[in-house]
């Protein structure tokens, strides 16, 4: 059968001014892992199939895609893709995901934050959970699994400090103090002073987009890889029963879609493939929620203005239209060394 996902990747490729498309597809995919559930994580949310790396496997074999990206904005890591991609130096993932405490995944499964050159992972500290404090259940797994995101806030701000007066820190008198031993206590309030704000350049929505801006884009931009994929979860909406906490608009979405499609125009020809993953909230349709958050993230896809479309991509796909004017090997593709597919392994 050939999935949607796939034929959005055939559509782009082909050209003709089609530039980037938006697959509505559930169940999400972006959990499930070589055997489903990925190590460490127990389960793999609502996931059956990974719907990035199949569309980007088949831009592989059908049209001979050497480099692609795959940039997550679920509010859960999208652990399975993580897996899947893990030893695949071609291929470029990005996760900006909420962490926090037993967020789905756990810690174990997500890890420490990864910035390397084709994989970055950030978390982002709820905006208004304080620190420490266990999060209310909100059902089973989401574009992920367990961990809500609905009640318990706190007073905290969206910078991640708590409301009221703050107690003086630990060495706040180092300053006064004469000799070795004050200049030891001040060193060390400064270093705490430096971790917290190291601590809150990723909370709430600002953290969101510090990490898109600052980790995500500039690395996505060396890669260039020849064609984009999105997991486009809208799970951390604020309203959402899952991913609230992260406490995103759809502006937030917005903001990051415009952003990934001017990449796309820069380095690939504008040709970008964005997959539905996670979102929960039906109870705020039409004007708000789920339903809202889509159509503004496809009406953002639409309107975005980026380079002139890239022509059509040479390939042998067996069901191509018209053949391609470039002989076998050649073109901005397969020039990068990538043989044709056989079309009878298709």
């Amino acid at each position: 059968m050939h999935s949607l996902h796939c034929s959005a990747v055939d559509r782009v490729a082909l050209g003709g001014g089609e530039t980037n498309a938006f697959c509505l597809v559930r169940p999400p995919g972006h959990h499930a892992g070589y055997v489903g559930a990925t190590a460490k994580c127990g389960q793999n949310g609502f996931c059956f199939l990974n719907h990035v790396v199949l569309a980007a496997t088949h831009a592989r074999l059908a049209w001979g895609a050497t480099r692609f990206a795959v940039v997550d904005l679920d509010a859960h890591f999208g652990n399975g893709t993580a897996e899947l991609l893990a030893e695949d130096e071609e291929a470029f993932f990005a996760s900006v995901h909420l962490k926090h405490n037993d967020f789905f995944p756990s810690d174990d499964c997500i890890g420490p934050d990864v910035l390397r050159a084709n994989r970055v992972c950030v978390g982002i500290k709820p905006a208004r959970w304080k620190p420490g404090r266990p999060q209310q259940a909100a059902g089973g797994g989401g574009g992920g699994g367990g961990g809500g995101g609905g009640g318990g806030r706190e007073e905290e701000t969206e910078d991640g400090r708590s409301g009221g007066a703050s107690a003086p820190a630990s060495g706040a008198t180092a300053a006064t103090t004469p000799g070795e031993e004050g200049q030891q206590q001040q060193q060390q309030q400064q270093q705490q002073q430096q971790q917290q704000q190291q601590k809150r350049r990723f909370v709430g929505p600002t953290g969101f987009r510090t990490a898109l801006c600052e980790e995500v884009f500039p690395r996505l931009r060396a890669f260039a890889p020849d064609l984009i994929f999105v997991s486009a979860g809208f799970d951390g909406l604020a309203t959402d029963p899952l991913g609230g906490a992260l406490g995103l608009a759809s502006g937030d979405y917005d903001w990051a879609t415009a952003n990934l499609v001017r990449i796309a125009a820069e380095v690939c020809g504008g040709r970008l493939v964005s997959v539905l993953e996670g979102g929960y909230d039906l109870e705020h349709a039409p004007e708000g929620g789920l339903v809202n958050a889509v159509q503004s993230h496809v009406r953002t896809l639409m309107e975005t203005k980026g380079n002139a479309p890239a022509p059509a991509l040479p390939s042998t796909y067996m069901y191509q239209q018209q053949p391609p004017a470039q002989s076998a090997g050649t073109g901005p593709w397969l020039g990068r060394g990538v043989n044709p597919p056989d079309p009878s392994m298709l």
